[in-house]
């Protein structure tokens, strides 16, 4: 049952629904899924355009780009569960709790580094961008003059962008919206997420954060629920028995989940789960991956953050949730020069249970969500290189003749 509560709370328990997904569809389900993770891989879908796709089938993704890139904003981007998209709430309750890191003896530290690279580098970008309005930190660079080639501990970035990142980190910048080429423009916060409420205290934003990701996910411990914001599992841990007096939270057993697991009380589980949906490596599903090796037995790392040698899986492989059980991933690309969409591998699960369908179903039940995906990218065709590893490849290439 608790995969099915997992699922109701994801809504990836049905089918996504038939027919083209209109702006009310897909705000509707931005709204209940509580964050989207942003990844700026694009070897099969952007990640950000992903759950959405997952949940609604091919949908406009110019309606999530307006969605955070044009007033009135829906999302604002945000460090929480990394970089993220949120609603404007979240962000401000977010933005509140990061103080301790804008005095944190690293910012600080980042910022003499900057400073010292490009002195008076951090003024012009917060003067720029105050009195010019939104862009990027290349279009800053290109005002600025001579730019050092990069800043020592920066990550190799340019002393312009490590300025733009630093302002954005500490909250006097927000992202207004993404380019083509996914660099973020920039612009003060006050001009992204107007607000006239002071922020939340302390208490109050960590229990609202609390409160959230519960709903969001279903069930969890506080580990999990912890992650879903990146706070601190302390302070999820205290919330959620605060949660559990209030009625608002419910302590639960799973079998195989080790310590304190609690539930969203007012959420029921269907009797059965029926949906089909390929998920991003970044899905809220999935990002957890303790929580969905606990859940679905699923022992997932991606391949592009692994040398080659190491990869089990392929390079960018999307697990395939059908019914209530991750049965398969495939390692998809799209190739948009010859408008294909390539399957470079195809891996079975291993079976846990009696009810685990046969390999030749996964197949066939996959192949609907190929061609949807295919679709959805705008490529003609699907191909399987003649070198494509994995024990599900034979049958998916019987399944699509």
């Amino acid at each position: 049952m608790a995969r099915r509560i997992a699922l109701r709370a994801q809504h990836l328990d049905r089918p996504a629904p038939a027919g083209p997904a209109g702006p009310v569809r897909v705000h509707s389900k931005i709204r209940k899924l509580g964050l989207i993770q942003l990844d700026s891989v694009n070897v099969f879908a952007r990640a950000h355009y992903m759950p959405l796709f997952s949940r609604l089938g091919p949908y406009d993704t110019a309606l999530l780009d307006r969605a955070y890139g044009a007033k009135p904003r829906r999302l604002v981007e945000q460090w929480g569960h990394m970089a993220c998209l949120v609603p404007p709430d979240v962000h401000r309750t977010i933005g509140h709790l990061r103080q301790p890191w804008r005095d944190s003896e690293r910012a600080a530290g980042n910022l003499a580094r900057i400073e010292q690279a490009a002195p008076g580098i951090v003024d012009a970008a917060r003067d720029a961008v105050s009195s010019q309005g939104a862009m990027t930190a290349t279009e800053f660079e290109a005002q600025f003059g001579e730019i050092p080639a990069k800043v020592p501990e920066m990550w190799a970035r340019t002393a312009g962008k490590a300025a733009f990142e630093h302002l954005w980190f500490a909250g006097e910048f927000a992202t207004a919206a993404r380019t083509p080429q996914f660099e973020r423009v920039c612009d003060l916060t006050e001009r992204v997420v107007p607000s006239a409420d002071s922020p939340p205290d302390d208490d109050a934003a960590r229990r609202e954060l609390t409160l959230r990701a519960l709903r969001h996910l279903g069930i969890g411990s506080a580990k999990c629920i912890a992650d879903f914001y990146r706070t601190k599992v302390a302070y999820a841990a205290h919330w959620l028995r605060e949660l559990e007096h209030e009625g608002l939270a419910e302590r639960v057993e799973v079998e195989g989940w080790k310590g304190p697991v609690w539930k969203d009380p007012a959420l029921v589980a269907p009797r059965r789960a029926t949906g089909a949906a390929l998920l991003s490596p970044f899905d809220p599903l999935v990002f957890e991956r303790t929580r969905l090796a606990t859940l679905f037995g699923v022992h997932y790392r991606i391949g592009i953050y692994t040398p080659a040698a190491h990869r089990t899986s392929g390079y960018y492989s999307l697990p395939f949730l059908m019914g209530e059980q991750i049965v398969a991933r495939y390692d998809l690309k799209a190739d948009r020069a010859s408008g294909t969409l390539l399957v470079n591998g195809a891996f079975l699960e291993p079976q846990h249970e009696a009810s685990w369908p046969v390999e030749e179903e996964i197949a066939v039940g996959v192949v609907p969500q190929l061609v949807s995906a295919a679709r959805w990218l705008g490529l003609g065709s699907i191909s399987i290189p003649d070198d494509a590893p994995g024990d599900g490849i034979a049958s998916l290439t019987s399944a699509l003749g």
